[in-house]
């Protein structure tokens, strides 16, 4: 005979520091007197939740152990993995302020503008140094001035090799026409459009239009060029073949609100400190989209893919980590954007290419009802930052290598670069000499260790920690998590069985939704990922019969629709659909989601949902 028992899973809430406690705790106890011989102390911190402490001992303690472990008999490399998940863990958590001690908003502020005065003082040096070559080549003499003179004329040499390879990648001059069919808006907020709601249809609808000055005339252009952003200015009712460019343009105009900066905002990057990144107005970053995807392509045919490349460059990693003569060196760079000085990009892009990225960018950032005119040429955030990143230090690695006698074996991918280790003195040399810096705790070229774009390696073996980088405080949240860990953790499968379990723990037995493991899959994280034998003796698992398969309780969730009325909703649905958006729900809010839980076979089926106020009412045979 069926019984009946509510499921009140999706109102089972969390305290964020409690999911992280237990995976620490259990860590410690599983591993104790292996790899922890300072374990008085960190379960000490962790009791009281000192997590000032924690974040303390986690920058010295990073590395690997010393080699007294091997000589206990223990796997050095075993030892050392475990210590560095312990350390991802809560390295990157989101801790509240007054839970860690630290302010890291302060000190991305305080990064932000050592960066700006750093742009500034590379702006002048090489202000002096490009804007009049013809003086390099007077004073070459014996002497302190001959050779400060000459080490002038190698950087500039250097340089313009560099910049004649960019000008081979893009071109003399952009083509507009191509630029205007790919300008479109992104999800992320821009000045005038945030909170939630920063869809394509809040963007294109909004009562203000906000440009630059030095933009507007392009925006402009794009729009006109897009013929259904075009049909939204036409008059209602009206024929879009008898509507005047005039009353086009000032039906845009009327909407056009000018403005001369963009928006710093932070974002989370570790514990310590945030990233700084710009929000736009939101015609620049229309046009700038535009811009980004027809770079993209030109740099593609050139070997410099900025879709899949991050995968190249994880292969590269991964082949550096083999000792070898001249392998693989993997470089990272410390706040690659914000160090990006205006006259080095002036430098080396084409004049016309100058032109239009600078017109398209914002020449002042506003911080706190504060106005400062920006030393950098652009940040994250602005549309076309990525491309443009990568192109200048794959042109300082392709230079590196030429002048090295070498062909021009390289990779980047933002500020991820993999170059020969010969290369490596004279790159990080020139990247030095205008303004960047080298990030020396994550740039390798010696040893067995490598790291590029968010993969780790060591003798081939990937060791990738999983980062807890979320305020975990419900069930979805702790199920995405706990599979990360499960199955990505170093290449392994569950390498941290005590810790898994215990995070499914959190969630009573009775409740909880768990899926099957499939070798070789992702999981569908629909549930906490178990062995077939824990899946099969769950509680909310069973067979059926008619399908000849099992079903299980499985979490999904959907994109919470954006619910505004405006008479032209209907038709901005529609370019949202034909731009690839989905057609059940063209229009939904940004990071808010709908979790509902229902029953799935193994073979993927879908089976009737049964959800009302969040709470689920099952029936077991």
């Amino acid at each position: 005979m069926a019984t009946s028992r509510k499921l009140s899973l999706l109102g089972l809430r969390f305290e964020p520091t409690r999911v992280l406690s237990t995976a620490l705790a259990t860590m410690l106890n599983q591993h104790r007197d292996r790899a922890f011989p300072d374990y008085d102390f960190l379960m000490g911190a962790l009791r009281a939740q000192n997590w000032k402490s924690l974040l303390d001992w986690s920058k010295h303690h990073s590395s690997p152990l010393p080699s007294s472990y091997a000589e206990q008999g223990l796997d050095q490399m075993e030892v050392y993995l475990i210590r560095r998940e312990f350390v991802a863990l809560f390295r990157k958590f989101q801790f509240l302020p007054d839970e860690s001690g630290q302010d890291p908003e302060a000190a991305a502020t305080s990064a932000y503008k050592a960066n700006e005065h750093r742009c500034s003082r590379y702006n002048r040096k090489l202000r002096l140094l490009l804007g009049n070559p013809a003086n390099l080549t007077l004073h070459r003499v014996k002497g302190t001035t001959g050779l400060v003179m000459e080490e002038r004329l190698q950087l500039y040499q250097f340089l313009d090799g560099c910049r004649k390879w960019i000008k081979l990648v893009l071109g003399s001059r952009p083509n507009m026409t191509d630029i205007y069919s790919k300008c479109d808006f992104g999800g992320g907020a821009s000045v005038g459009v945030h909170g939630e709601a920063t869809n394509v249809g809040r963007k294109i609808l909004a009562r203000r239009l906000t440009v630059t000055p030095s933009c507007a005339p392009i925006a402009f252009a794009a729009w006109m060029a897009n013929p259904h952003l075009r049909s939204l200015l036409c008059p209602a009712g009206a024929d879009q073949d008898l509507v005047s460019d005039e009353t086009y343009y000032w039906t845009f105009r009327k909407r056009m609100r000018l403005v001369s900066y963009n928006k710093l905002e932070f974002v989370p990057k570790t514990a310590m400190v945030h990233r700084a990144i710009a929000t736009e107005p939101l015609l620049n970053g229309f046009v700038q989209k535009g811009i980004d995807l027809v770079m993209r392509q030109k740099m593609l045919k050139h070997g410099i893919d900025l879709k899949y490349g991050w995968k190249f460059n994880q292969i590269w990693a991964r082949a550096g980590s083999h000792e070898r003569d001249d392998g693989f060196a993997t470089l990272d760079l410390s706040s690659a954007s914000d160090t990006i000085c205006t006259e080095l990009v002036k430098f080396l892009l084409p004049n016309e290419w100058w032109s239009l990225l600078n017109s398209a960018r914002s020449p002042a950032v506003r911080h706190h009802n504060m106005y400062h005119r920006v030393e950098k040429f652009c940040s994250m955030g602005n549309g076309f930052c990525f491309p443009l990143e990568t192109l200048i230090f794959a042109s300082f690695a392709r230079q590196a290598a030429i002048h090295n006698g070498q062909s021009p074996r390289f990779l980047t991918f933002g500020d991820d670069i993999i170059v020969k280790q010969s290369v490596v003195p004279l790159l990080i040399k020139r990247l030095g000499d205008v303004g960047f810096i080298l990030n020396q705790e994550k740039s390798y070229w010696s040893g067995e260790f490598r790291e590029s774009c968010g993969a780790d390696w060591v003798r081939g073996r990937e060791v990738t920690p999983v980062y807890m980088r979320k305020r975990i405080s419900d069930v979805t949240q702790l199920v995405a998590f706990h599979n990360s860990l499960y199955s990505k953790c170093f290449g392994e499968v569950n390498p941290f069985p005590l810790v898994t379990r215990a995070l499914r723990e959190l969630v009573p037995a009775s409740i909880r939704p768990v899926e099957l493991y499939r070798p070789g899959s992702k999981p569908f994280n629909t549930g906490f990922v178990v062995p077939q034998d824990e899946f099969m003796a769950s509680p909310l698992t069973r067979w059926d019969a008619t399908t000849g398969s099992w079903q299980c309780i499985e979490l999904s969730s959907v994109p919470c629709p954006d619910q505004f009325e405006h008479p032209l909703r209907n038709a901005v649905e529609y370019l949202s659909v034909l731009r690839g958006a989905s057609g059940a729900q063209p229009l939904s809010l940004r990071r808010k989601t709908r979790t509902r839980v229902g029953y799935l076979d193994t073979r993927g089926r879908d089976y009737d949902l049964m959800v009302a106020s969040g709470r689920y009412l099952p029936s077991n045979n």
